[in-house]
């Protein structure tokens, strides 16, 4: 796989469909910011790259609780209102 101009050979327990998928959006993670910081280095572009993901992923567990609390709301009144037929 290449990432950011960089070749890796990449081995998880997952498919290689999810290795790659997982590839390309660190590449364009890391892409979107040395174009937005052009004089950064690969190191600095890689940091700040992992920050910017970190923060995506600390979000998504923010809001699961609540997603999953909704979902769970939203399934028991599909559920009463059936049983009241």
């Amino acid at each position: 796989m290449k990432i950011f101009g960089a070749e890796y050979a990449l081995k998880a327990d997952t498919s290689d469909e999810y290795i790659k998928e997982t590839a390309i959006y660190v590449d364009k993670v890391m892409n979107d910011i040395a174009s937005k910081y052009q004089e950064q280095s690969d190191a600095r572009v890689a940091v700040l790259a992992a920050l910017n993901i970190a923060e995506e992923l600390f979000e998504a567990r923010r809001q699961a609780p609540v997603n999953i609390e909704a979902r769970a709301l939203k399934i028991a009144d599909i559920l009463n209102a059936a049983l009241e037929d």
